[in-house]
């Protein structure tokens, strides 16, 4: 505009080779695309010439997010879909899972509950693709605390665990019978 500011649509290119095409207000980036020199793309909305509000980001090794950001990192609802096939749909805060959510991977395994700082943390229940499962309490993404875990031809544990062990109390099941209680 006439004081020199950058106001309305355009695209600036940086001298490291970033990219900012879309609406500007008095210099400030706040809608549109986001390339980096690496290859990283970004469209969405900006605060502050930062990434802020709702926008997908796609990585050149082929992972995608889809959801809130705040501050450039993923914060709030959000679905990524990583390039091993995991994708993992819920709540993120400072770039990582927190709070309740889905993880799924490309082969079978799939956990819902909740993740504190991109772990298994708190009530959750894992299932994979054979048939075994785990419903119960998790610290830091292993088994900790009071949990079921179940396998195929109806054979489960009800019990305590620490550090994905059985650990303390517990009983054993086998086809509607039970086969041992104590610890």
């Amino acid at each position: 505009n006439e004081s020199g500011q950058m106001h309305g649509q355009g695209v600036l290119v940086m001298g490291d080779g970033e990219t900012y095409d879309g609406t500007f207000e008095f210099n400030n980036f706040i809608k549109g695309t986001y390339t980096t020199e690496g290859g990283i793309r970004y469209e969405g909305e900006f605060k502050n010439n930062k990434l802020q509000g709702k926008g997908i980001e796609v990585r050149p090794n082929g992972q995608r997010y889809e959801g809130e950001f705040k501050d450039d990192l993923r914060h709030g609802q959000g679905k990524i879909f990583l390039e091993n096939g995991t994708i993992y749909q819920g709540k993120f805060e400072d770039g990582k899972y927190n709070g309740h959510g889905v993880k799924t991977t490309s082969e079978g395994t799939r956990y819902e509950g909740e993740f504190l700082n991109g772990k298994y943390n708190g009530y959750g229940v894992i299932t994979w693709k054979d048939g075994r499962s785990y419903e119960g309490q998790f610290i830091d993404g292993l088994y900790n605390g009071q949990g079921i875990q179940k396998f195929p031809g109806d054979y489960s544990y009800n019990g305590e665990f620490k550090d994905d062990l059985k650990y303390g109390e517990g009983v054993y099941h086998v086809k509607d019978v039970t086969v041992y209680r104590g610890s």
